[in-house]
């Protein structure tokens, strides 16, 4: 795994730290897992509002 470093909210960083903590987790795993629940989720809510037309016939014009 590569090593980031971001900046984070000190309210934020304490929400995380307490729930690594009550989950007993570390801090990069409630990251890691916060991280990849938010791009999965938009990714599919991105796919959901794309309109894809395959081989749909045309009609002749008049």
């Amino acid at each position: 795994m590569r090593v980031i470093t971001f900046k984070i909210d000190e309210d934020l960083l304490h929400l995380v730290d307490q729930l690594a903590l009550t989950s007993k987790k570390t801090r990069s795993m409630i990251i890691r897992e916060a991280l990849e629940e938010y791009i999965i989720n938009n990714m599919v809510k991105r796919q959901q509002h794309k309109v894809i037309i395959i081989n749909t016939p045309r009609e002749p014009r008049q």
